[in-house]
């Protein structure tokens, strides 16, 4: 095999594996801190999700994650928040809304095309408190007034 013919393959292996990249990012996140003292890991699937009445379905969400560490050790908010403050969109995922203030950090990253957003992550951080959401499904940037206003920019 040439030289070129080995490059194009890895290139090639490198763009289809990328977008697996950034969403095992946000699972390896989860796993990283679940099991921990204190730390909250919720995991609502669809079925879930639709025993809690139409007003979540409407917005096309069909799985929602939560991390959440609160009233944690403070080296272990820390850790997170610096995990989160590192996390930069790629091609794959685009900021909506990043926030950083004196002790506070928010970061909405969404996956969209043509408005319909397939995912979207709320990273959040504060000196005391930490929370990861991501949001899975085919949610209509319409439904979501601030996003659409955001996408439309």
């Amino acid at each position: 095999m040439s030289d070129n013919m080995k490059k194009l393959y890895i290139l090639l292996l490198f763009v289809l594996c990328t977008p697996l990249l950034k969403a095992q990012n946000f699972t390896k996140l989860i796993d990283k801190y679940k099991g921990k003292p204190d730390v909250t890991v919720l995991n609502l699937d669809k079925k879930m999700l639709s025993s809690m009445g139409k007003d979540v379905q409407q917005y096309g969400i069909e799985e929602i994650q939560i991390l959440s560490l609160d009233e944690c050790d403070k080296s272990l908010i820390q850790a997170f928040n610096k995990d989160i403050e590192a996390i930069k969109p790629d091609g794959e995922y685009e900021t909506l809304v990043k926030s950083v203030e004196e002790d506070e950090f928010a970061h909405i990253l969404i996956k969209a095309k043509d408005h319909v957003i397939s995912e979207m992550v709320i990273l959040s951080g504060e000196e005391d408190e930490g929370a990861l959401v991501w949001l899975k499904g085919s949610l209509d940037s319409n439904n979501l007034g601030f996003v659409n206003y955001y996408l439309n920019k």
